[in-house]
């Protein structure tokens, strides 16, 4: 009996003391990297359809090539949309999913640097859909975003764009006093992981 009481005497001291030699905090180093790649080759990829011209890739500060949609381009030039308009591009471009999850992905249309403009106001609607079996889905930007619902890992989705050129008087008179702030918008692709 004094044998097992002093083996359990000595097993509390060991694990008293090893208790004491806990850390508290610790650092560990591990390498990572990433790189910088073309729009195209990342993770979230998008990809323009080379057969719009107003589709075009520009080499971006760090040197990758990202996704440039001017809708003004046409045949051989910048032409522009006409007041009380509509205008579709099918497929204007795709969105895949590289990586190894399941993503939700939406999209939205950030109307001028600080995306705060009203299309609303500027009597102008951007829309988007995914092929010929889904209804157009307005995406002001604001408050609309477009749900694509989940893309799955090393799928694609071909993204079409249809923008209505509302901007004319009461009798369909042009009004070119279109504020500059609706001329430039950022696309942008969002990607959660479910």
């Amino acid at each position: 009996m004094k044998k097992a009481l002093l083996v359990i005497a000595s097993l509390l001291a060991v694990s008293s003391v090893m208790a004491a030699m806990a850390f508290s905090s610790a650092t560990v180093k591990n390498d990572a990297n990433f790189s910088i790649v073309d729009t195209s080759g990342a993770l979230l990829a998008i990809s323009g359809n080379e057969d719009h011209a107003a589709v075009s890739h520009d080499e971006a500060n760090d040197g990758a090539e990202v996704l440039s949609i001017d809708f003004d381009r046409g045949n051989n030039g910048d032409y522009g949309l006409q007041p009380n308009s509509e205008y579709t591009w099918n497929e204007l471009f795709e969105v895949t999913n590289n990586s190894e999850n399941p993503v939700k992905v939406s999209i939205d249309f950030s109307p001028s640097e600080n995306g705060q403009a009203d299309l609303a106001d500027a009597r102008m609607e951007l829309m988007a859909k995914l092929g010929e079996n889904m209804d157009w889905q307005i995406v002001d930007g604001a408050s609309d975003v477009f749900e694509f619902g989940t893309l799955g890992s090393g799928e694609s989705f071909d993204v079409d764009v249809k923008i209505v050129q509302d901007h004319g008087d009461q009798d369909g008179e042009s009004d070119n006093n279109i504020d500059d702030a609706i001329k430039e918008f950022q696309i942008v692709v969002k990607a959660e992981v479910e």
